[in-house]
């Protein structure tokens, strides 16, 4: 199941409340590519509920989703307590120009103020 929440017009919010599977991450890319057709630059909030697992491929199709859309991120939160997640978002700030940051899921009061400036 998939949530979305918006600060303004260029903050989407996306709140993912059960295991993220090809299905569920081609409703969150949809989702994603509709703010985009609005705004040339978004800040993206993702938090993956606690308990909630991410499969192989829908990880690599996400790692090739947000490569390929690097360019239009301003910022990107992650609200995850899946800590190889969280690495992996590291590795990702290395390429892109966007700022990441990661946090747990009992800091995601912080990671919204963050995503929301």
């Amino acid at each position: 199941m998939v949530s979305t929440f918006t600060f303004a017009h260029h903050v989407l919010g996306v709140l993912i409340e059960s295991d993220l599977n090809d299905e569920l991450l081609h409703k969150v890319q949809a989702i994603i590519l509709e703010r985009l057709k609005e705004n040339e630059k978004i800040n993206l909030f993702i938090e993956i509920r606690t308990g909630s697992k991410i499969s192989l491929t829908a990880f690599l199709k996400d790692l090739f989703f947000t490569l390929k859309h690097a360019d239009q991120f301003q910022k990107i939160a992650l609200v995850t307590d899946l800590i190889w997640f969280q690495k992996v978002m590291a590795v990702k700030d290395l390429v892109m120009n966007a700022e990441i940051r990661s946090f747990s899921n009992k800091n995601r009061m912080e990671a919204i103020s963050w995503i929301a400036q």
